[in-house]
């Protein structure tokens, strides 16, 4: 913020209170005007920063030593020396041929300057000074795996299972402790369960298909004047709708995983729309 001079009481403290109440990490002051070490004292008691406007060639001005600090106590990077480390970067200029850097695009980490320019303007003596930066965030997956206690109920997984488990109780003197074992049992038991939960959905979703199919014909023969299975095609569409009773199942309990994850919970209201059979909304097939 270019303040236009601070040497009176009175202005300092209305801009330092009114910069107060803007709740900025950092706050950087352009032409406050110190005229002397008593003006540099009032200010550092005052408000405790420099003047950002300032040449890091000149290695004995306060301003500096002000402005490295915080370079330092906040792991800032200076962007253009960044790109341009042998480049001098002169920002500014006067009519006398005088020329100094003292605009800076500074970031942190895991901020990264990916390219950086100066150009000329020519309503100032100062470049424009531009960036464009990249944010290095980490990348989260999908979150932990929660086993689908449904499946133990199915007879399939059952068998499959205990023979699993029964080949994996015999490698059990193959590890240093029965606590080391069971990390291991554990991680495959995750496995064998997404393998089988994987299996087990494409062999409903092709089943869906073949049913569709099936009823597909049985309607086309009859509109060109074939006889109808009535109690077949009924047959078919009873399985049809336990499958996508089952698919609506299955996807209301990842959303419930997810809203756990997230720390979101769902009102009573909204759960009782699904926990009694009669409020259910189930695409009918007639």
């Amino acid at each position: 913020m270019n303040v236009r001079g601070l040497p009176k009481a009175t202005k300092r403290t209305a801009v330092f209170r009114d910069l107060a109440s803007t709740f900025a990490a950092i706050c950087c002051l352009q032409e406050v005007h110190l005229r002397d070490q008593r003006d540099e004292a009032l200010f550092s008691q005052e408000w405790r920063r420099g003047d950002f406007n300032i040449n890091l060639e000149v290695r004995d001005d306060v301003s500096v030593k002000h402005f490295k600090k915080l370079v330092a106590g906040f792991s800032l990077i200076d962007g253009f020396k960044f790109i341009n480390p042998g480049n001098p970067g002169h920002t500014w200029h006067n009519s006398r041929g005088a020329y100094s850097r003292i605009d800076y695009i500074l970031v942190a980490p895991p901020i990264t300057v990916r390219t950086f320019s100066l150009s000329p303007r020519w309503y100032s003596d100062h470049m424009m000074v531009e960036a464009t930066v990249s944010i290095d965030a980490p990348s989260f997956g999908r979150g932990y795996w929660k086993l689908n206690v449904e499946i133990l109920e199915e007879r399939e997984y059952q068998i499959l299972f205990r023979d699993r488990f029964a080949a994996w109780l015999g490698c059990k003197s193959d590890f240093a402790s029965p606590a080391a074992w069971w990390e291991h049992i554990k991680e495959r038991i995750r496995a064998l369960t997404i393998h089988y939960c994987s299996q087990r959905k494409a062999a409903k979703l092709q089943r869906v298909r073949d049913l569709e199919k099936q009823l597909k014909k049985f309607y086309a023969d009859y509109n060109n004047g074939g006889a109808l299975d009535l109690d077949r095609a009924q047959a078919l569409r009873a399985e049809l709708r336990a499958l996508h009773e089952w698919s609506a199942a299955d996807s209301l309990f990842n959303a419930r995983l997810q809203m756990a994850e997230e720390n979101e919970t769902c009102s009573a209201f909204f759960f009782k729309g699904f926990d009694r059979p009669e409020r259910r909304d189930v695409l009918r097939l007639s």
